[in-house]
C-alpha cells in the first residue's frame, strides 16, 4: 500500500481511504484537475490492474424522482454491491433511500445494512476492533425488521452471518 500510495503522490493526486478487498483495491483519488486525474488513473490502471469503476462523486445528483421504485432498485444495487464486497458503495447507495425513508421500521433495516457495510469497511481498512465493535448496533437495528427479507435483502442471513463474526471474533466477507 505504501509504494501504491507514492506512486499517486508522484503523480500530483492523493489517495484517501484505500480498502482492499478479495478482488480489487477500491480508494478515493483527489488530483488537482482532470488533467491530472486522468494521468493518475491510466497510470494506475496500467501498473495494477483495469479500473472497475471511475466515478465523480462531487457530481453525483443524489435526489430520487420516486421514492418506491428507486428504493426497490436500490436495495437491490446494494446487495450486488455488498456481495461484490464494494461495501464503501453499497453504503452510499443505501444512504440515499435511508434519508427519505419515513417509515421507522423500514429506516431502521436500512441503517441495519448500512451499519453492517460500513463495519466491513474498516475490515478493509485493516481496522477490526473498529468493525467488530460497529456489529452490536448493526444487529440491534436488523434486528426491528420481523421479515427475513426487505426486497432483494436477505435480512436473515445477514444477521446471521453479522452475529458470525462478532461470536467468533474473525472477519469474513458475507454474500448476502
Amino acid at each position: 500500500m505504501i509504494e501504491f500510495r507514492k506512486k499517486v503522490d508522484s503523480l500530483g493526486a492523493v489517495v484517501k481511504n484505500m480498502r482492499v478487498t478479495e478482488v480489487a483495491i477500491e480508494f478515493d483519488l483527489y488530483a488537482v484537475n482532470k488533467e491530472t486525474m486522468g494521468k493518475a488513473v491510466g497510470s494506475l490502471s496500467r501498473e495494477y490492474g483495469n479500473v472497475l469503476l471511475d466515478r465523480d462523486l462531487t457530481a453525483e445528483e443524489t435526489s430520487f424522482p420516486t421514492l418506491y421504485k428507486d428504493k426497490v432498485e436500490t436495495v437491490k444495487e446494494s446487495v450486488d454491491l455488498f456481495n461484490e464486497q464494494r461495501y464503501w458503495e453499497c453504503h452510499e447507495a443505501m444512504e440515499q433511500i435511508w434519508r427519505r425513508e419515513p417509515n421507522p421500521t423500514e429506516k431502521a433495516v436500512q441503517q441495519g445494512m448500512i451499519l453492517a457495510a460500513s463495519a466491513l469497511v474498516h475490515a478493509q481498512k485493516d481496522e477490526d476492533a473498529i468493525c467488530l465493535g460497529m456489529i452490536p448496533r448493526t444487529l440491534t437495528k436488523l434486528s426491528l425488521w420481523k421479515e427475513d427479507k426487505y426486497y432483494a435483502l436477505n435480512v436473515a442471513m445477514l444477521k446471521q452471518d453479522m452475529e458470525g463474526i462478532l461470536q467468533s471474533g474473525k472477519i469474513s466477507y458475507p454474500k448476502i
